[in-house]
């Protein structure tokens, strides 16, 4: 099944871990694409080649994406935890904030 990307969405709290692991996910489908296209025969498309480069992350800002990753991967697991609604949460608010820290 083709993966799409996913789009930040201000309202939903761990959409930009989503969006972020879903970058890092596709990253090499879209160097391959960059490269496929680069190295065609048709100069419209090694032009959009060229467009799609210039878009295309550099190895450090990829870097940062994992280190971001990283940085939100917790507050996704908190969030999945007192998000739930088959259990009581209120007892678990404390220390999952500690946890937090």
């Amino acid at each position: 099944k083709p993966l799409d990307v996913i789009k930040d969405v201000k309202t939903r709290w761990n959409s930009t871990l989503y969006a972020i692991q879903r970058l890092m996910l596709l990253q090499p489908s879209i160097n391959h694409l960059c490269s496929t296209l680069l190295n065609n025969a048709s100069t419209d498309i090694r032009k959009k080649g060229e467009k799609l480069k210039n878009h295309i992350l550099s190895e450090e800002e990829f870097d940062l994406c994992n280190e971001l990753i990283i940085i939100l991967r917790p507050f996704d697991e908190a969030t999945e935890i007192l998000g739930g609604s088959k259990y009581p949460t209120l007892g678990i608010i404390t220390p999952t904030i500690e946890e937090l820290k």
